[in-house]
């Protein structure tokens, strides 16, 4: 109800070639979105048990995953701007690839809290992201920064998120607290199956297959 109501809002105090600017570059955010997720709340779900040393390295690998796919935005930014001869695109998805990392992060911490059925945490955390992007919308649409406003929603949304989840009861868990090696090392022999599985279901059978004959996998 927040999020619908603060679009009305904005919709009276912005301009239409305001969400026209967020618009132009949505197709390309939800690819890299799609492919950023990576299966990783799912393999968290699936799997019987994991203990906090996991726990940090599902945490850097999320965070790995997620400053990838910033990088891959901010390189398309100015592309992207020529292609839609915007001057201001290139701005607008730079900041908006921001999102990544933090739902990347809050993602794994998330999924820990639906592993552990507490469902009320992750609903409170839901509601506190909608009604912290709605109230931010509401306020830079008021005072003027225009489609700045429909870009800092999100992110703020996403931040307000990743404290609920992070701030609620459940195991310890620690950023970073090993090795990029041994993320890659947990997840090939511990969630590669579930990770190819959640890949399959969201990309589909032909497109992960396409891709493991390329890396050279039957």
């Amino acid at each position: 109800m927040a999020t619908w109501l603060s679009m009305i809002v904005a919709a009276r105090l912005l301009a239409p070639g305001d969400f026209g600017l967020l618009g132009m570059p949505q197709v390309f955010l939800g690819l890299v979105t799609m492919l950023s997720e990576f299966g990783l709340a799912t393999a968290i779900i699936a799997q019987p048990s994991i203990d906090d040393e996991q726990v940090g390295q599902l945490n850097s690998l999320a965070l790995l995953v997620g400053a990838g796919a910033v990088a891959v935005t901010c390189t398309a930014a100015r592309p992207l701007g020529s292609f839609f001869d915007t001057p201001e695109l290139p701005m607008v998805v730079a900041a908006t690839s921001s999102v990544f990392v933090i739902s990347g992060l809050r993602a794994v911490l998330g999924a820990l809290l639906q592993k552990e059925l507490k469902f009320r945490y992750v609903a409170l955390a839901e509601s506190a992201q909608a009604l912290a992007g709605a109230v931010t919308m509401v306020v830079l649409s008021v005072w003027g920064f225009r489609y700045w406003a429909l870009v800092f929603a999100p992110v703020v949304g996403n931040l307000e998120s990743l404290a609920g989840v992070g701030g609620s009861p459940q195991k310890g868990v620690t950023l970073l607290e090993v090795r990029l090696g041994d993320s890659a090392a947990v997840v090939r022999h511990r969630y590669s199956g579930m990770l190819r599985a959640s890949a399959r279901r969201a990309l589909g059978p032909g497109i992960v297959q396409t891709v493991r004959r390329w890396l050279g996998h039957p």
